[in-house]
């Protein structure tokens, strides 16, 4: 794994990043939006990730984020995700819009609009709004 590492040190940024502010394509780390939120959780685990865009965001949101990247990802069932899969919700129009991180079986991490950056839980409801998960090819 090409620098990959699950620390106490990554584990500990990841909790400190609970009830920070949303803010979309904020880079600075004082805010997050969900695409932002797993750019800096990766990055801290020494994987660097294209940094979306306006442009590249366009009308197709994440899916399009992560088909110029495809190469680096693989598709997996929703039964074997894990730590730092990414999950990739159908927000409107049939097309993944939103993206958060698998942090184990029942939890995940997401920067809400409304709430900020938030540990969620798997429900019925929001497993059905699951268009994909992906992994990182090296994890």
């Amino acid at each position: 794994m090409e620098d990959f590492q699950i620390s106490e040190e990554v584990l500990t940024y990841i909790d400190s990043l609970v009830g920070k502010p949303y803010k979309r394509l904020c880079y600075d780390e004082t805010a997050y939006d969900c695409w932002t939120l797993v750019y800096h959780i990766y990055k801290k685990c020494g994987i660097i990730l294209t940094k979306p865009t306006i442009k590249n965001y366009g009308q197709f949101g994440v899916n399009n984020v992560l088909k110029k990247q495809e190469v680096d990802w693989r598709k997996i069932p929703y039964k074997e995700r894990q730590f730092l899969d990414v999950i990739l919700f159908n927000t409107s129009y049939r097309t993944a819009m939103h993206i958060g991180l698998v942090l184990n079986k029942t939890q995940y991490i997401q920067a809400d609009e409304g709430l900020g950056v938030v540990i969620s839980r798997f429900s019925n409801f929001n497993t059905a709004r699951i268009k994909w998960l992906y992994r990182w090819k090296n994890l």
